[in-house]
């Protein structure tokens, strides 16, 4: 009896080290750092940017293990920005998994109903395993609320 207790034990604190490790268990964490755009891919063929001489930047901020606030610093240009200056103060994590302990981390700017879940507008999708890039979801000042534009983002630090 003695042995299967300290056999429970060591099984209950291998667990608990593993879930230290699990990505989804504090994703803010991963995910807070600066970004610039990489690559606008709003239409059929990508272009990186400079575009017209001019990118945008934003930085994500962790306020809880599942919310980061999100400063986007940006300028006009002919819809291959978000064209304004904007920040996020609670936007919202949620994990995906994608298999072999792999997550997508979708950010959502705004808060959405259930039912509208799926939808990526205003939203960042990071996809890669190491989650040094994304693709931000939006739709242009001025822009056709019914079409959103991608950029890839990519973090600098």
């Amino acid at each position: 009896m003695k042995k299967q207790s300290i056999l429970f034990c060591l099984a209950v604190l291998t667990c608990a080290a593993c879930k230290q490790d699990d990505p989804a268990a504090d994703p803010a964490s991963i995910l807070q750092g600066n970004y610039t755009a990489f690559t606008y891919r709003g239409n059929s063929t990508p272009l990186p940017y400079p575009i017209n001489g001019k990118t945008f930047t934003l930085q994500i901020k962790r306020i809880t293990k599942d919310t980061v606030q999100v400063d986007i610093q940006a300028t006009p240009n002919d819809g291959f920005s978000p064209g304004e200056n904007r920040s996020y103060p609670k936007a919202y994590i949620v994990s995906v998994p994608n298999g072999q302990g792999k997550y997508t981390f979708n950010v959502y700017l705004t808060p959405r109903p259930s039912s509208n879940l799926g939808s990526l507008k205003d939203a960042f999708q990071f996809y890669n395993s190491d989650n040094s890039q994304a693709d931000y979801y939006y739709v242009p000042v001025g822009g056709n609320p019914a079409i959103e534009v991608a950029t890839r983002i990519k973090r600098t630090q």
